[in-house]
């Protein structure tokens, strides 16, 4: 067999992973804080028909003659650029400013949290019980709670941002004898009851994280992340802090997808895809030529 057909095979197989990812970039254009997806290529190793020689005494020195044989698929790389932001006004909708990560999970039948996920889709609301929830999936916002002394003093319990093990959801009517609680969301996280009379009363906090390589965050739907092996651990802290971003309420942050890039890529790789085509063809008309010989 022609080593051109497996050349060509290989190509119109990588070009199509390329059209798929392409095509989703280009669904996920109005998704709320989706990340588009690069695909990059590289050769695999070539045949080496003859070695290199040194120069000797009379003679300079000869290179090596080798043919490729196709191309592959070198990573798929996940831009976690910001997405541009979109206002609604509402309180419940938040938005990272720079680096970080919404925290999200459910509880266990002790009210401990599962599995945390990691997201900067900010489509939050509040359910029945007060708290605050996923508008995707109805998970937990976890962050600090607050703990109250004999006087009915709030302190946020910052020492719950310490680790994933401590994390807690933030619940808006945790302190309410009833009715609809006022309440207002900061750029450090901080989340406040606002009484009538104007008096402000902590009710938690939304912690954040980053991740030294977030690049190697696995996507797992519902716009939501997990760690990897090399993407490290989730580093957790309060929003404007070190490496975190600042929140924003009343704002989205939406797909950060460049269609015009898309429809680029998309034109190169239908080329591509046409000219790996051209070498499958050619190589199979060689190949019948070959059998006409021996007619």
């Amino acid at each position: 067999m022609l080593r051109s057909m497996y050349s060509g095979v290989s190509g119109l197989q990588n070009h199509q992973i390329k059209m798929d990812v392409v095509g989703n970039n280009i669904a996920n254009v109005n998704t709320m804080s989706y990340k588009t997806s690069d695909v990059h290529f590289k050769d695999i190793y070539s045949q080496t028909l003859s070695g290199a020689s040194a120069p000797m005494g009379t003679r300079g020195g000869v290179n090596p003659m080798q043919v490729g044989l196709g191309m592959d698929v070198a990573n798929i790389a996940i831009n976690h650029e910001q997405g541009a932001s979109q206002v609604t006004g509402k309180t419940t909708d938040l938005m990272i400013d720079g680096d970080g990560y919404f925290m999200v999970g459910s509880l266990d039948e002790d009210g401990e949290v599962n599995e945390v996920f990691y997201t900067r889709a900010g489509n939050f609301e509040v359910d029945e019980a007060g708290n605050i929830v996923s508008g995707t999936n109805g998970y937990y916002l976890l962050g600090a709670g607050v703990e109250e002394d004999g006087d009915g003093n709030r302190e946020i319990t910052d020492e719950n941002l310490d680790s994933s093990e401590t994390l807690q959801p933030i619940n808006v009517n945790e302190f309410s004898d009833g009715g609809n609680v006022i309440f207002d969301i900061s750029q450090d996280g901080s989340v406040v009851e606002i009484e009538e009379d104007g008096t402000v009363n902590p009710l938690g906090r939304v912690g954040v994280s980053y991740f030294n390589n977030p690049a190697g965050l696995l996507r797992t739907g519902d716009n939501l992340y997990t760690p990897s092996a090399n993407s490290g651990e989730a580093n957790i802290g309060i929003p404007g802090s070190e490496n975190l971003g600042v929140i924003y309420s009343g704002a989205i942050e939406m797909s950060n997808v460049d269609l015009s890039k898309e429809f680029t890529d998309m034109i190169i790789t239908q080329r591509g895809f046409q000219a790996n085509s051209r070498i499958i063809t050619t190589s199979d008309e060689l190949l019948n030529e070959l059998i006409n010989l021996k007619r």
